[in-house]
């Protein structure tokens, strides 16, 4: 097979594999329960936005 053909073919089958948008909000969608799950079970605390902003800036020096 020529490099060109497989290079084709390649992109073939990325552009078919790749997940439709419902997929992706699915999958969005159940990240998002886990999230609310981990939350409301204490498996995880909420830290502000506002402190994780500042404690890059401060890791960064800025």
């Amino acid at each position: 097979m020529k490099d060109r053909q497989k290079k084709i073919i390649e992109r073939i089958l990325e552009v078919v594999n790749q997940p439709t948008q419902e997929e992706i909000d699915r999958l969005w969608a159940e990240e998002a329960e886990r999230r609310i799950d981990e939350l409301d079970s204490g498996e995880v605390e909420e830290i502000p936005g506002e402190q994780v902003f500042a404690e890059i800036r401060a890791r960064l020096g800025k």
